[in-house]
């Protein structure tokens, strides 16, 4: 589970943060281990139900060209040149924004492992209207995300990363499958972080943003064998307001939780359930 929890969880309480640092677009987009199980679950949902996981404006056609070319120059495997084509080479989703006199514009992409919201509801609007519904990001971070972005040099790329936890370690979290979420009745084995690694590049040719996002997903029940992740995802359970905790989808399971981490802060475990033996 090798990870820079410094970057996830930062110290103090819970806040929206940028956390940018410097991104290598080819490293992030190369195949791993996993590439077969993925790109065989990629293809499926792209199969499945294309219009959901694949979408592109009319003026997301030269952003995709040159996305494609970037995507071929770095050795994938392109089929087809759509958005279904690449979102079926590379294991990350990933969005592809334009960026003009009226800010960034989501202009497609192909996400089949989002955090419960569709991309076809994005395309077309702004990214400040797309992040409108997480509670005080725009208010805390609107401006410096529009200046990062703008002044990003073309063909640099910048990484973050974000988190959430979910009921259940299934990559897709679309909520057309409406997945069970958590409540207080979630037991431990349930629940799993899901880290949300993103890349940013400035695309040299049309000046617009290829945002990559690599889903990775962690059994709660492994974190107390990393002190770092436990007591930061315990303090920014703890110090998180009530409107970000609803956003998430952590009201009702909040508690026990936060109940869970502080066992293992002193066990270094999380203790068995109910009727398990040690």
């Amino acid at each position: 589970m090798p990870h820079d929890w410094s970057r996830l969880f930062l110290p103090g309480d819970f806040r929206w943060h940028l956390g940018l640092q410097a991104g290598d677009a080819r490293s992030f987009f190369a195949p791993t281990e996993e590439q077969a199980a993925l790109l065989t679950e990629r293809a499926h949902w792209l199969g499945e139900a294309p219009e959901e996981y694949a979408a592109l404006a009319p003026d997301g056609a030269p952003l995709l060209a040159e996305a494609l070319a970037l995507a071929r120059s770095w050795g994938a495997s392109v089929a087809e040149d759509s958005v279904g084509g690449l979102g079926r080479a590379w294991e990350p989703d990933f969005v592809l924004l334009s960026c003009g006199e009226g800010g960034l514009i989501v202009e497609g992409g192909a996400v089949c492992f989002p955090t419960a919201w569709a991309l076809r509801d994005k395309v077309g609007r702004s990214l400040f209207e797309t992040h409108g519904p997480v509670p005080q990001l725009n208010t805390q971070l609107a401006v410096r995300i529009d200046t990062a972005l703008r002044k990003l040099a073309p063909g640099a790329a910048w990484e973050r990363d974000n988190w959430g936890l979910a009921r259940g370690a299934e990559l897709n979290r679309h909520p057309r499958r409406q997945l069970p979420r958590l409540d207080a009745a979630v037991t431990p084995d349930e629940v799993w972080l899901r880290i949300e690694q993103q890349l940013l590049l400035k695309l040299p040719q049309t000046g617009g943003v290829l945002f990559g996002i690599r889903i990775t997903t962690v059994p709660l029940r492994e974190l107390p064998a990393v002190p770092a992740a436990t007591d930061g995802l315990r303090r920014a359970l703890e110090s998180m307001p009530e409107d970000a905790a609803a956003y998430k989808g952590l009201t009702t399971a909040r508690p026990t939780i936060i109940g869970w981490l502080k066992a293992a802060a002193a066990e270094r475990r999380i203790p068995p359930l109910a009727g398990e033996r040690e």
